[in-house]
């Protein structure tokens, strides 16, 4: 048996999604329609284990501290004791720099899973998210490749968006504690957006779709809050999303 003691889980969960049915093309990507009728690009892994697969929800650069949403499918009577973990690409199956059990904290078969980046990730390199069986390093899938930014930096005000593509932004507000409005336009495809303080969360929208304006009450001494947003955040894809933070006053 594969022994990881010593492992520590850097990522949260979060509701995410039914998965892709598609058959496996290493680098590939594929339409997938959403609800509305759009059509969202899916990046498809690699099965190496018949009945085993990891899709990412949309291709492009993922950032530190946000979230990687992969969607794995397994036969029914997989293991509880399969894990998923996010590693550099071409690197030995014990080095990852997160994982998780698939079904840990109640997720049931068939449902996706996340992790936080850490911080400390390499932007140099490319990553993966692997799928072992049972507790070993038996390599059942992989996802495509992915790479990591830094957290990029944007001004009050500034309106960031995007679509399935889950993304992190630190936002000047301009003073080191006081009230800022946070808007977000979560379109026909739910979104959630979260927003921190440091490592204090402000606010967690959970998943919704609408247009809102809320006020939130902070303090940083960096005068930064972190916007985090999962898109698609009900495993559908096709999404338009919009935030903003207002100047602290």
């Amino acid at each position: 048996m594969f022994k990881h003691q010593g492992r520590r889980v850097f990522g949260g969960l979060v509701i995410a999604a039914a998965l892709v049915g598609c058959g496996p093309i290493e680098g590939s990507s594929v339409g997938e329609l959403s609800e509305d009728g759009q059509l969202s690009e899916v990046q498809q892994g690699v099965t190496i284990i018949s009945g085993y697969n990891i899709n990412l929800p949309s291709s492009g650069t993922y950032t530190r501290l946000g979230y990687v949403l992969p969607r794995w499918s397994a036969p029914s009577n997989h293991s509880t004791k399969d894990w998923i973990a996010m590693a550099p690409v071409g690197s030995p199956n014990s080095s990852f720099v997160a994982w998780q059990y698939v079904d840990s904290a109640g997720l049931t078969k068939g449902v996706g899973e996340n992790f936080i980046i850490p911080v400390s990730t390499d932007t140099s390199v490319q990553y993966e998210i692997r799928y072992f069986l049972n507790d070993t390093d038996t390599l059942a899938a992989k996802s495509a490749a992915f790479s990591v930014q830094a957290i990029p930096t944007v001004q009050c005000g500034t309106s960031i968006s995007g679509g399935d593509l889950p993304t992190v932004h630190l936002v000047n507000v301009n003073k080191t504690a006081g009230t800022v409005s946070f808007r977000y336009d979560a379109q026909s495809v739910k979104d959630r957006f979260l927003v921190y303080s440091g490592g204090t969360m402000l606010f967690d929208s959970g998943c919704t779709s609408g247009v809102y304006t809320v006020p939130l009450t902070f303090s940083s001494a960096a005068s930064q809050v972190r916007v985090v947003t999962i898109p698609s955040c009900q495993g559908d894809s096709g999404t338009g999303w919009s935030a903003s933070v207002g100047c602290a006053i």
